[in-house]
């Protein structure tokens, strides 16, 4: 299904960050950023992964932004830095 239509599996990862399911969401948002990258739609793959990052970081609790449990902290920041950095010079 992604792969026929990561349009769907975009706002598929949308539905499963309001519904708080952050992980869920981030591996959709994933998926969808590939899906997007096999068709030649990079300006939609770099969203795709800026919402990855977003689900991520809206998941870490204040145990995560103190302890740095698991690296999320330092995960969801990579992720992100990657993503933002991806954005210069995408055009479509």
């Amino acid at each position: 299904g992604i792969q026929r239509n990561p349009y769907a599996a975009w706002e598929w990862g949308m539905v499963e960050r309001v519904a708080g399911n952050y992980d869920r969401a981030a591996g959709i948002h994933q998926l969808a950023s590939n899906a997007f990258e096999e068709i030649g739609d990079k300006p939609r793959a770099v969203i795709c992964r800026l919402d990855r990052g977003l689900d991520l970081a809206a998941g870490l609790n204040e145990d995560s932004g103190r302890k740095g449990v698991s690296g999320d902290v330092t995960k969801v920041k990579e992720i992100l830095e990657t993503a933002i950095q991806a954005t210069v010079n995408t055009e479509g």
